[in-house]
């Protein structure tokens, strides 16, 4: 079973075979209780490639001003990715409630 840590970069997700994808995409699906079924594998799959090279430049330390990643990488990965589909599927990130800041 593939992980999201098994890539570093996008050129290598696109090289795993068709079972490795789908084991990644759906570990990421498992995130959501809808499993982000309105978004579709090549939809999922540039978005967990954007969250592969977002965890392994953005959050690598290079970056001083941004937080770095100290922990789980898998976790990290899979969570930003799911963060991703979730606001691709046009959920989470409006607020319209009256209170406010």
């Amino acid at each position: 079973m593939a992980s999201i840590t098994d890539v570093d970069s996008r050129s290598a997700y696109d090289a795993l075979d068709t079972t490795d994808k789908d084991d990644i995409r759906e570990s990421v699906r498992n995130l959501s209780n809808t499993g982000f079924d309105q978004t579709t594998d090549t939809v999922l799959d540039a978005i967990i490639k954007d969250a592969i090279a977002e965890a392994t430049t953005l959050y690598t330390g290079r970056f001083s001003r941004l937080p770095t990643l100290d922990g789980d990488a898998e976790i990290f990965r899979k969570n930003l990715a799911g963060h991703k589909a979730e606001l691709a599927a046009g959920g989470e990130a409006q607020s319209e409630s009256n209170a406010g800041g």
